[in-house]
């Protein structure tokens, strides 16, 4: 397998979970919303619902901040090439893996934000089993 190939791979599955968690964090918030019908005059169960809420809600925002900090670093490097380097658009140019560094930063930050927010909700719904029977 080719470095480029090897590459591509990580870019389409890293891209890939930026979709998923996003759709995950929307559900977890609906559920997260549902939940809170059922929780009144459960104060604990009710914090819990409420931090998962935060939880998915700041997944979503990492995941934008990610999206605009990378789009804003490669323009910027693309721009520096183009006009500091008079490189054209076909040229061969070495790419600095620090550009990705805050973004891989972040998507760690998002599946850790959307794990946490999922054993929140798992905690309000195991409480909510209980107070059942």
């Amino acid at each position: 397998m080719k470095l480029k190939e090897i590459r591509e791979a990580y870019e389409v599955l890293s891209g890939t979970f930026s979709k998923t968690s996003r759709t995950l964090a929307l559900s977890g918030i609906a559920i997260g919303w549902f939940f809170m019908q059922y929780f009144q005059g459960h104060n604990r169960t009710i914090i819990l619902d409420i931090l998962a809420i935060i939880a998915f809600v700041f997944m979503i925002l990492a995941d934008l901040l990610q999206n605009f900090i990378l789009s804003i670093r490669w323009y910027d490097y693309y721009f520096e090439m183009k006009e500091k380097y008079q490189k054209n658009e076909e040229d061969e140019v070495k790419e600095r893996e620090s550009l990705n560094n805050i973004g891989w930063l972040l998507y760690k930050v998002k599946f850790g934000l959307l794990l946490m927010g999922y054993v929140l909700l798992a905690t309000c719904f195991i409480s909510l089993v209980v107070m059942m029977f």
